[in-house]
């Protein structure tokens, strides 16, 4: 997957968007985001890439799940795109490393 610089992302496509707003890849990675993003949720040019993923924020930050309306309904769909990807996906080995971190450190994923 490729991270986009999120200052020139920012600069074309979320500059004048009013509310937060990010790009995320198929797999849920955030790949761009704005200012109001960052404001609101968390810096996300302070992560590595590889946590800069909205499906392991939603499972394994707390503050960010604290800031879900319907923090189940957002696990259960994080969980089908999952499934969806692996059954497409079945050697990418950045899906599966993720589905084996979430499973190691998260009760709610485990189910």
């Amino acid at each position: 997957m490729h991270i986009l610089d999120a200052e020139i992302a920012e600069d074309r496509q979320l500059r004048g968007l009013a509310g937060s707003a990010m790009i995320l890849h198929c797999r849920m990675g955030i790949l761009a985001w704005n200012r109001a993003a960052t404001a609101l949720l968390i810096d996300l040019g302070t992560l590595p890439p590889r946590e800069r993923d909205y499906i392991r924020l939603t499972f394994l930050d707390e503050d960010s799940r604290n800031l879900l309306v319907d923090w189940p309904v957002t696990a259960r769909e994080c969980v089908a795109v999952l499934r969806r990807e692996a059954g497409q996906h079945r050697a990418d080995r950045d899906l599966n490393d993720l589905v084996t971190e979430l499973d190691a450190r998260s009760a709610e994923f485990r189910g």
